[in-house]
């Protein structure tokens, strides 16, 4: 898989099934995620957090949501998508959800009120939100 890390360059790295497995279950352990959540599959499936999304989600026996090919671009479709099915945990990058945001304060579309975590992975997101920052634990 890839990942971007800190120079925003994407590179190749390998996960190892027990780090996959322990990232899971500390997820679990400070309530981020849970059997009860409804989480979106957002990552493109060449990226690292795609296997938290699709492989996290399925072992805690989670709900999981999957977007039709390139939805992750049409926010009005993740903002429907996200009411409709009752997302509880999204993970994104600052840049996606600050598009978020300001699309909805654009078009005056509904709050995303359904959420019980939102998991950003990145840095400058800005919006009236708590905000809990899973990578300064």
């Amino acid at each position: 898989v890839f990942t971007r890390g800190s120079t925003g360059i994407p590179k190749m790295t390998q996960i190892r099934h027990r780090n996959l497995i322990e990232c899971i279950q500390s997820l679990c352990y400070i309530d981020l995620l849970n059997n009860k959540d409804t989480i979106i599959q957002m990552a493109q499936c060449s990226y690292d957090v795609h296997v938290q999304e699709i492989l996290g989600t399925l072992m805690i026996g989670a709900t999981l949501i999957m977007l039709h090919p390139q939805g992750n671009l049409d926010i009005d479709y993740i903002l429907r998508i996200v009411y409709e099915k009752q997302i509880t945990y999204l993970q994104s990058v600052p840049a996606y959800l600050n598009n978020i945001d300001e699309f909805v304060l654009k078009y005056n579309k509904s709050k995303i009120f359904t959420l019980r975590n939102l998991d950003i992975g990145g840095k400058d997101f800005i919006a009236c939100v708590e905000i809990f920052n899973i990578y300064i634990l």
